[in-house]
């Protein structure tokens, strides 16, 4: 319990902000997303890669607690010493898939003891209403009351025009009752297949 990733810009000489990525239901090891992650580093941000999953057996009552604990112990390290020093001032958690439905969770905590989150982006949350698809989408998790979310977090939804695995329930219920961010604050976002060339992009 409580293992991570850390990703940092090499020799950074100032405090960085801090993104954590939540991974998707039995995504436990960061290679899945390598492309995204090298992307968030190359702009100047540390990453925390919390493993809230330690196997496809992990309760999903856990794993809000498993992703706060990971964090909390990376954190720790983002001390100037050994690895970068985080900016506590600008701290974001992002999630995937069944992440996603963590960071919301994470999000509408209080007392966790993390630096407040500013940014939350939320990408193909699902699927807690109906028994999900496919075998790699094996356990549900509850979705917190996240009306209480601060009315100042900057809030990204994404979803996936002809995503049948996630679907869009989730997501819509995240953007519509997080009631407490002001409507200036958040967005939803639908990416849409595209079949004009070759390959088609769905």
């Amino acid at each position: 319990d409580g293992q991570f990733w850390l990703f940092e810009p090499k020799d950074a000489k100032q405090p960085l902000p801090v993104i954590v990525f939540l991974h998707g239901w039995s995504a436990m090891h960061p290679y899945t997303y390598n492309g995204w992650i090298r992307h968030i580093v190359r702009k100047g941000n540390i990453v925390i890669y919390p493993r809230w999953q330690k196997n496809l057996q992990t309760k999903p009552g856990s794993v809000t607690q498993n992703a706060l604990s990971a964090t909390h112990r990376a954190l720790t390290k983002l001390d100037g010493k050994l690895h970068a020093k985080a900016d506590t001032e600008k701290f974001a958690v992002a999630g995937v898939s069944m992440g996603g439905i963590i960071a919301a969770n994470m999000a509408s905590l209080r007392d966790t003891g993390l630096p407040p989150i500013k940014a939350l982006m939320i990408a193909q949350p699902g699927n807690t209403r109906k028994k999900p698809k496919g075998s790699l989408y094996g356990a549900r998790i509850t979705l917190r009351d996240i009306s209480s979310i601060p009315k100042e977090t900057l809030m990204l939804v994404l979803v996936n025009s002809e995503d049948a695995v996630a679907g869009k329930g989730d997501a819509k219920h995240i953007f519509k009752n997080a009631a407490n961010i002001a409507p200036e604050n958040k967005n939803y976002v639908i990416i849409r297949s595209d079949r004009h060339g070759y390959p088609p992009l769905i």
